[in-house]
């Protein structure tokens, strides 16, 4: 309850101008309780838990955002590379 009031709540509420927000949880037991239920309904919060014990499977950001992300910057060297016949590293 102390993260969600003290630094979830009142850094995303500046963010995002008082609209709702999205909270990915990983579904533990132990991080979902009445009063934190109660909480992010009456502050516009919206919760969406993964099932318990599979977020190693699951794994939205990497699925959905840095999964394509590698894609495309690997396409983006290679291009480079074959375009410029230079070397190219990670710095």
């Amino acid at each position: 309850m102390h993260w969600i009031m003290e630094v979830y709540d009142p850094i995303s509420r500046v963010r995002c101008s008082g609209r709702k927000r999205l909270l990915i949880l990983d579904g533990h037991a132990s991080h979902i309780n009445y009063a934190f239920l109660s909480y992010c309904k009456v502050n516009n919060i919206i919760l969406f838990c993964l099932p318990a014990h599979s977020t190693h499977l699951l794994q939205p950001l990497d699925v959905g955002l840095f999964g394509p992300l590698q894609l495309a910057y690997r396409k983006a060297v290679e291009d480079h590379v074959l375009a410029s016949s230079c070397g190219f590293n990670r710095y």
